[in-house]
């Protein structure tokens, strides 16, 4: 798919969140108010929903230290500490480093009626030249994108539960097996699957397999996702493996492979799957 010339399209799943994000040279805020649609069975956010948080919203200290150069996400990793069902989550990012290849950023991600610390997360960017229109004007400092907007448009909202609103179709539970298609609405700004789409396809796989396994729900409240290349066809397929498990969690493997391009491996994530957290 090409890049589309505008980010993020209309209609498009950043948009339908209403993240709103904002980027600054050491610290960047990303909001994103909770909904039912964005809530796992048991009544807290997903961690999926949280890793789209991170990796749109927590980018913008990297972006700030690259420019005029680009990046892509390369790795990803978050825990949710407590669960939170309503409110604002508010992403704070710290950029750790920067070089001439990549950068790594922490985020801290509060929510609810107090503030809590709800969850921490890590995450490092590949740097790569701008090349699209688009990136090289959001690379520059004084472009609106780079000051911060809201991506809800008037009448941007989830109408059914994120993933069926991505598209994700659940093929096996027991092998953690979910499909999603490559569309505008999931694209990222390099044509290619956006980073937080893999990570709910990773959760999904991840929960289901566990519960299968376990007979009983369960709640992907850990998450680890390498991004191994830019998916660029499609369909996304997933498979999960249980390594590990007992009575209140396992330990997960996942694979998010492109079957439009011969099952090539895109991502590989880890995810730990427990009783819902009270």
């Amino acid at each position: 798919m090409e890049p589309p010339a505008h980010y993020p399209p209309d209609p498009h799943l950043l948009r339908d969140l209403r993240l709103a994000v904002g980027t600054g040279a050491d610290d960047a805020a990303a909001e994103l108010p909770l909904c039912a649609e964005v809530l796992h069975a048991a009544g807290s956010v997903r961690a999926g929903v949280v890793g789209v948080l991170v990796d749109v919203g927590g980018a913008g200290p990297a972006l700030g230290a690259v420019r005029p150069d680009w990046l892509a996400t390369r790795d990803l990793s978050l825990q949710l500490l407590r669960p939170v069902a309503s409110g604002t989550l508010r992403a704070h990012a710290r950029l750790l480093q920067a070089g001439r290849q990549t950068a790594v950023i922490e985020v801290e991600i509060r929510g609810g009626a107090d503030a809590r610390l709800v969850a921490m997360a890590s995450a490092s960017f590949a740097r790569m030249p701008a090349r699209t229109e688009y990136q090289r004007g959001a690379s520059r400092a004084n472009h609106p994108t780079s000051r911060g907007r809201e991506l809800g448009l008037p009448g941007s909202r989830l109408t059914r539960p994120v993933l069926e609103q991505i598209g994700a179709r659940l093929l096996d539970a027991s092998a953690g097996a979910l499909e999603v298609a490559l569309c505008s609405y999931v694209v990222n700004s390099l044509g290619a699957v956006q980073g937080g789409v893999l990570a709910l396809l990773a959760d999904a796989a991840c929960e289901a397999a566990a519960a299968s396994a376990a007979g009983e729900p369960r709640v992907c409240t850990d998450l680890s996702l390498r991004y191994l290349r830019l998916g660029r066809t499609g369909p996304f397929r997933s498979a999960a493996r249980v390594l590990r498990a007992s009575a209140d969690a396992a330990l997960v493997a996942v694979e998010i492979r492109d079957a439009g391009r011969g099952g090539e491996l895109v991502t590989a994530a880890q995810g730990l799957a427990t009783r819902p957290l009270a």
